[in-house]
């Protein structure tokens, strides 16, 4: 099944929620966040390969979410994610977190990458920088959002790699990873596509 047609409809979904709204007083225990990941043009290479193992969202207090887990890791193309200075998403997963404010994510990563610059046909091995070390073979970067962002029914959350401002320098790879827009989130033209393999069950109702 294609990514955007998962999502088309995940989206208006998210709108209409959003749209509802809720008392600050009152607001529900659980919220459901899908993790997006996009990434600003960067010319200078065809292929940036990296291998995420955990997204988590920083809490007010300075706790930590786990939003998504995968001790293999998840290995993606940051690269793929513009088309012609455009931003285009990736889905990466969805998961029902503690309602309320988060203040940003950290990310958790194999400390090895591998770039392709313009026109390689093989790439180049590279490491993150060693201020990212977040214990053996893995590196960790965290951002904060721009304001504390309320997840309350089902939210998003963009984590844009910025590859026009990453630097590679004798000691490693110095990254910048922010917050990113959800704007373009509705269009099916920007969307990674995806295929997954799987059955769907406990399927119920009328069609």
């Amino acid at each position: 099944m294609r990514l955007y047609q998962l999502f088309a409809a995940f989206v208006v979904l998210t709108v209409a929620i959003g749209c509802g709204g809720y008392g600050s007083s009152n607001p529900p225990a659980a919220a459901g966040v899908a993790i997006f990941l996009t990434d600003n043009l960067n010319a200078g290479y065809d292929h940036v390969w990296v291998t995420i193992d955990k997204v988590e969202l920083k809490k007010q207090d300075g706790t930590f979410d786990v939003a998504y887990t995968n001790p293999a890791g998840q290995a993606v193309d940051l690269r793929a994610l513009n088309s012609g200075g455009s931003q285009v998403y990736s889905f990466l997963a969805f998961q029902n977190l503690s309602a309320g404010a988060y203040a940003g994510v950290r990310l958790t990563m194999a400390k090895s990458l591998m770039l392709f610059t313009t026109g390689a046909t093989s790439g180049t091995p590279q490491t993150f920088a060693a201020a990212y070390d977040a214990g053996p073979g893995l590196s960790a970067i965290t951002f904060n959002f721009t304001a504390p962002k309320m997840l309350a029914g089902v939210g998003t959350v963009v984590v844009d790699f910025d590859l026009s401002q990453w630097t590679v320098g004798p000691t490693g790879v110095t990254v910048v990873v922010k917050e990113g827009s959800d704007s373009g989130l509705g269009d099916q033209q920007r969307h990674h596509a995806e295929d997954y393999r799987g059955v769907v069950s406990a399927l119920g109702g009328t069609n």
